[in-house]
């Protein structure tokens, strides 16, 4: 997605919002006195409801570093001409397959009403919420949410792998002539491309999942009561 289209989109989302934030100036003129303050508040739900929507992209992608790692080809690395990264070339199939796989099951939908959402629990002319010691967990909890997608993605499959990786050895030294050691990896590729093609009709709806549920954490952190 290039620049203008992005910002179109963006701007396209801001004016559904502008009728709302209109009215909300109207029934409490002195809102508009904190005008700016209220714009750097807006920034940081930004990147708030961007760290949310980051973390299912980014644990697939972890997931298919895994992959690659444990299959033996950490030396391949691409340009992903959808995020705009560099990584490996599992990581890159699956960003790209997930990206097709998002927004034909609606993804839009989805990212607009967590945007609407969020002007729900944090209303546009509101400041600060009232963030208390006790919502520490929810954040801790949500830095582990990357490490966990990401190792509970790839589990089944490097469980196949460290089993293929098991038979290669021991063929390996029961027929040293045969040197299975130097097939290790098509074949460890060939087991993880057959195990993701039954495996991603699982994997990518508990994604969209994670996507959805980004309104529900930023009401967690936003709606603490100790």
């Amino acid at each position: 997605m290039t620049r203008t289209v992005r910002l179109g989109v963006i701007l396209s989302l801001s004016f559904l919002l502008a009728p709302k934030v209109y009215i909300e100036f109207q029934t409490d003129p002195e809102k508009a006195q904190v005008f700016v303050a209220l714009i750097f508040k807006e920034i940081l739900l930004g990147l708030l409801l961007g760290v949310l929507m980051w973390l299912p992209v980014r644990s697939l992608e972890l997931a298919g570093v895994l992959i690659d790692t444990q299959r033996g080809s950490t030396q391949a690395m691409g340009m992903d001409v959808i995020f705009g990264v560099q990584t490996m070339p599992t990581a890159q199939l699956l960003l790209q397959l997930f990206s097709g796989f998002f927004f034909a099951v609606g993804g839009t939908k989805i990212i607009a009403t967590v945007l609407f959402s969020s002007a729900e629990i944090w209303p546009l002319a509101e400041t600060l919420p009232d963030l208390q010691i006790g919502a520490a967990p929810i954040f801790i909890n949500l830095a582990g949410v990357l490490i966990f997608s990401a190792v509970s993605f790839v589990l089944p499959i490097s469980f196949f792998m460290v089993l293929t990786d098991i038979v290669i050895a021991y063929i390996a030294r029961s027929a040293p002539t045969l040197s299975a050691l130097t097939f290790g990896m098509p074949i460890k590729s060939a087991v993880a491309a057959i195990l993701l093609i039954f495996y991603l009709d699982v994997a990518f709806p508990r994604l969209v999942e994670m996507f959805m549920d980004a309104t529900n954490h930023l009401e967690d952190v936003l709606s603490y009561e100790r």
